[in-house]
């Protein structure tokens, strides 16, 4: 019933299931599930202890937290009914902070970020932190392509994030909340579809052109995991699809040469572990905001997809977008944003 826990070959403890009389027989509180449980806690208070040692903040100061993981806590009742928010807020001592959990396959990070943003906006929270603890599940996700070529497994670390969420101090960079892109149940599931919705669409709200875009950020696996997995560049892919949209709007011509500048110009290397939520976007956020602040860049397009079809619900699955742009300190309705 005790999952053994190893180090170094030697047995050096134990994971016990829920044993008390009420969660004797729920499968959903066994030990794989639990310790599941308490890695993404785990992980997600470190990223706020981080987060808030790194920016000089308080934890008392902390209104709200909107965790984006894909752990699914609860007994039998009520499987994936939610508390890890407050679960990792209390262990960060976040002991001010309410909170709640966001579920979107891999684009809940984006979709927390946006929800965090439209709360500070609204005036009904200051600070709002947005986090993902690991997904234990996933972890050497990828690891049937190193075995049989005898190579270590790359994807082999509990990734988890943090980020800040506060009001305009005209200063940091802002997330533009005219400028929000969704995948609507009517968009279908094609590619071209999906970009049009969470790609043009939110540009032209704003009288913008995928030229204005500095860095754009979808999926950001590394591709030394994925191609060794088999599954080709995660990342690369997504340039390729963002270029195809780039030229069919016209925005940059239909040349091999000039899709391939374009791409160097606003991709880059996926450098996140395969952990599904982590490398979704949100890993370039706080690079975009260095970037920013040195006036190397003035905006970057966080675009992130996911697998509704995972839940065997529904065949669609879901896009969304949003825009980070340097500071135009005017009284815009935007928000501060912090790694």
């Amino acid at each position: 019933l005790a999952l053994p826990m190893y180090l170094s070959g030697e047995i050096v403890g134990c994971f016990n299931r829920d044993n008390r009389a009420e969660g004797r027989e729920d499968e959903n509180l066994a030990a794989h599930h639990l310790l599941e449980n308490l890695c993404a806690k785990a992980s997600g208070a470190l990223a706020i202890k981080w987060l808030l040692c790194r920016e000089g903040i308080g934890p008392e100061k902390i209104d709200f937290i909107i965790t984006c993981g894909e752990e699914a806590c609860g007994d039998r009742y009520q499987r994936g009914g939610g508390g890890m928010a407050k679960a990792i807020g209390e262990m960060a001592g976040c002991f001010n902070a309410s909170g709640f959990d966001l579920k979107n396959f891999c684009a809940a990070p984006a979709s927390a970020v946006i929800t965090a943003a439209s709360l500070v906006a609204s005036g009904i929270y200051e600070n709002v932190v947005v986090v993902g603890g690991g997904s234990l599940s996933k972890l050497g996700m990828k690891f049937e392509g190193f075995l049989k070529d005898n190579t270590p497994i790359l994807d082999d670390c509990l990734a988890s994030m943090a980020f800040l969420i506060s009001r305009n101090d005209y200063v940091s960079p802002v997330i533009r909340l005219d400028a929000i892109g969704k995948m609507p149940i009517s968009a279908g599931t094609s590619d071209e579809k999906v970009y049009q919705h969470i790609l043009i669409e939110p540009l032209e709200k704003i009288g913008l052109k995928i030229t204005d875009i500095d860095k754009f950020a979808p999926e950001l696996q590394n591709p030394e995991i994925m191609i060794h997995a088999g599954a080709g560049d995660v990342a690369q892919k997504n340039y390729l699809k963002i270029a195809g949209m780039a030229a069919q709007s016209g925005a940059i011509e239909r040349k091999p040469e000039v899709a391939k500048a374009f791409m160097e110009k606003v991709g880059m290397p996926g450098f996140a572990p395969t952990q599904g939520h982590i490398p979704s976007a949100v890993p370039y956020l706080g690079h975009a905001i260095e970037a920013m602040k040195r006036g190397e860049i003035k905006r970057a397009m966080f675009l992130a997809k996911a697998s509704l079809f995972l839940s065997r619900c529904t065949t669609l699955y879901d896009g969304v977008s949003f825009i980070l742009e340097r500071n135009p300190k005017a009284g815009k309705k935007t928000v501060n944003v912090g790694p």
